[in-house]
């Protein structure tokens, strides 16, 4: 499929309510909801790549598949941790050894199981993403077939959102949002997009029916103080962001696309992965000090510039360098910008 630049616009909004969120800024009591809109992206943009390919998906594309993922998201996060680590280190604020579970992709279970909160806490995201796609490789590699993929990708999407319900319903809002069997069903609604024939995108209501549930979903980050209800509103916010994604596609979004296409947007989402990555310690330590406004501009600021630095230095040479050794498993056309 042909590049979307839009779909990096629609990263960017997504990293800006985090941060929003992170930063305590008024109106974004429900920002982390950009998450799932990250994860709806992300499992769309992976699981094409395995699509075409799935019939005769080997042990050897499998390793190809999941080495690719490694050199996408480790190099940056494993500078990260070091980083953090030495800082943590030099103030006395906590232990490195802490950093541990971020560095191999288990935070998701270290903060849902055993309670623990970090400077590293929002690295959870990445462990359900590599888990997610760990659990993809799987099943392309043992099902051999798009049709049962989609069916698979179904049931986990549904299997996942019951399980974040019957956390809601108990009170548990920690477990429903960390566990990784209750939070990681918009990478599951992504994948099952991506299953989809793309002629079944081509629906005339499809680009108003998206901007009336993006709307929808912008609203709930601003009024729904409840985190049990937000809980149950992040299905919505996967719906919604599945149908804007379609609309996208199909080419009938029209000034959504135009203005999610714009160069600034753009470009922020090409950097969000490290604008993800620095913003919360940031967030952390300046929320306290400074009043919200001025922390989220300081934060959005210095986050943007270690993103777009360790990008064009670490990044963006390392992706080429894990491209030259591992064999890229296509697409039917080129697929760019995808964040997992």
């Amino acid at each position: 499929m042909t590049y979307h630049r839009e779909i990096d616009g629609l990263r960017a909004l997504a990293a800006i309510v985090v941060l929003a969120f992170h930063t305590n800024l008024p109106g974004f009591g429900g920002g982390f909801l950009g998450v799932d809109l990250f994860f709806v992206l992300s499992g769309f943009l992976t699981t094409s790549l395995l699509v075409p390919q799935i019939e005769s998906f080997s042990p050897d594309g499998f390793r190809r598949f999941l080495s690719r993922r490694l050199w996408r998201l480790w190099p940056l996060l494993l500078a990260f941790c070091a980083i953090l680590a030495l800082a943590l280190w030099l103030v006395g604020l906590g232990s490195p050894a802490a950093l541990l579970n971020a560095a191999l992709f288990l935070g998701n279970t270290d903060r849902a199981v055993l309670g623990y909160a970090s400077y590293s806490v929002h690295t959870w995201s990445l462990a359900a993403e590599m888990q997610f796609y760990v659990l993809l490789a799987l099943l392309a590699f043992v099902l051999r077939s798009a049709r049962q993929l989609q069916a698979a990708l179904m049931a986990g999407f549904l299997a996942v959102t019951l399980c974040r319900v019957v956390f809601a319903l108990s009170g548990d809002w920690g477990g429903g949002f960390y566990s990784p069997f209750a939070h990681s069903s918009g990478l599951f609604l992504g994948g099952l997009l991506a299953t989809m024939p793309r002629r079944q995108m081509h629906h005339a209501p499809v680009a108003c029916a998206a901007a009336l549930l993006v709307l929808a979903a912008a609203v709930t980050v601003a009024v729904f103080r409840s985190y049990g209800a937000l809980l149950l509103w992040i299905t919505f916010t996967e719906l919604a962001t599945a149908v804007l994604l379609m609309a996208l596609l199909s080419g009938r979004a029209g000034v959504v696309a135009r203005v999610l296409g714009l160069r600034p947007l753009v470009w922020f989402g090409q950097l969000s992965y490290g604008v993800y990555l620095w913003h919360y310690p940031l967030s952390v330590l300046l929320r306290d000090a400074l009043p919200p406004l001025v922390t989220f501009l300081a934060t959005l600021v210095i986050s943007l510039a270690l993103a777009a630095a360790s990008f064009r230095w670490l990044e963006a040479p390392l992706r080429r360098y894990g491209n030259a050794r591992t064999q890229r498993i296509r697409p039917s056309a080129p697929l760019h910008g995808a964040t997992g």
